[in-house]
């Protein structure tokens, strides 16, 4: 019997790189909406390049009052956005009525995202309650534009030395504190604010003595 023979297998054809190649709308698409995201994102996080200059001057050394000479503030020189000048952060207690401090950066995004609801709690509340505002990092120009898009009317503060935000042990933003009209502190809050737990705190301790 004759030994039967197979025919040789082919080898199998060679991809082509054709058949490699990204198609448009596919991974190039994809690396064009990548980078269009990430240039947004970087644009929102930096407040943008066109923002017009703010002259602070250097922070000068404002005397103490006598109402805030046992103020529980930090006895430190802030720049007031708003009114464009310094101002002595330790006169803002004791008050006629609660204060509740919101602490925020220009460049948050958490802060923007709540900027619209403090402003409205602000407006809500101002018979019993006074908001004011404490910033830091980035710069005072920044400052400006942040309370100029949200339309804050409140009184909003920017602290160059960081030093308001290490008295209160806060690291990041936002956040708030609460203080009664004498002074005392009654809570402290990171991340958004919780309305309810504020105003029943100052229904119930926030009145002055």
């Amino acid at each position: 019997m004759m030994p039967s023979h197979r025919a040789p297998t082919r080898p199998p054809a060679p991809t082509r790189p054709s058949a490699l190649r990204p198609r448009v709308g596919g991974l190039r698409g994809g690396r064009r909406l990548l980078l269009a995201v990430v240039a947004l994102v970087a644009g929102a996080c930096s407040g943008g390049s066109d923002s017009a200059e703010v002259d602070t001057g250097e922070r000068p050394e404002l005397p103490r009052s006598v109402e805030s000479a046992a103020s529980p503030l930090p006895d430190v020189a802030v720049w007031d956005v708003s009114d464009a000048e310094w101002v002595r952060f330790a006169d803002a207690l004791p008050s006629d009525k609660p204060v509740l401090f919101w602490f925020w950066a220009p460049h948050c995004p958490a802060c923007e995202a709540e900027a619209g609801d403090m402003a409205a709690f602000a407006e809500a509340n101002a018979d019993t309650i006074e908001v004011i505002g404490i910033g830091t990092q980035d710069d005072p120009a920044m400052a400006a534009e942040f309370v100029e898009r949200h339309g804050i009317e409140f009184q909003m503060l920017w602290d160059e030395s960081f030093e308001t935000w290490s008295s209160f042990g806060v690291t990041s933003q936002p956040a708030s504190a609460l203080f009664s009209a004498d002074g005392e502190s009654l809570g402290g809050w990171p991340g958004v604010l919780q309305e309810d737990e504020v105003l029943e705190l100052v229904e119930v301790r926030g009145a002055p003595a």
